[in-house]
């Protein structure tokens, strides 16, 4: 059943140039493609939106918004303002999942199979999340 899951992404990133690319190389590994991925671009200064420019074209599933840049981050509502301008623009509103990602995180390529046949397993969960590990 899990391969036959729908989900859409949104990825909030500011500053995440360090990072971002190691996440896209994750998502195009994946086992189950996300039907959309929107990784909104919340006014990096750094080399965010080029990068993800760059995957955008490379990958049809993945769309890019660029937000201005606020002069400032704000940790209260920034990252959430961000990320509901990525969900009003999916196309696709026939989703079984919604998933938020953050802009530097790598995963195996198994990483949402095995999400989703915890939901397959337990019809009651209604959130997932994963473990975090650093890299040394």
């Amino acid at each position: 059943m899990s391969h036959n899951v729908r989900y859409v992404v949104i990825t909030p990133a500011r500053d995440e140039g360090q990072y971002i690319e190691k996440t896209i190389q994750s998502m195009a590994s994946q086992t189950i493609k996300p039907v959309e991925w929107t990784i909104v671009n919340d006014g990096s200064k750094d080399n965010t939106g080029e990068i993800i420019d760059r995957y955008a074209k490379q990958y049809p599933w993945l769309s890019v918004l660029h937000r201005k840049d606020r002069g400032f981050r704000n940790s209260a509502g920034g990252e959430v303002d961000a990320f509901y301008d990525g969900y009003n623009r999916f196309l696709s509103k026939d989703s079984d999942f919604v998933v938020k990602l953050d802009g530097d995180l790598s995963f195996n390529e198994d990483y949402f199979e095995r999400c989703f046949d915890y939901f397959e397993k337990n019809p009651k969960l209604g959130m997932g999340g994963g473990n975090i590990f650093n890299e040394i």
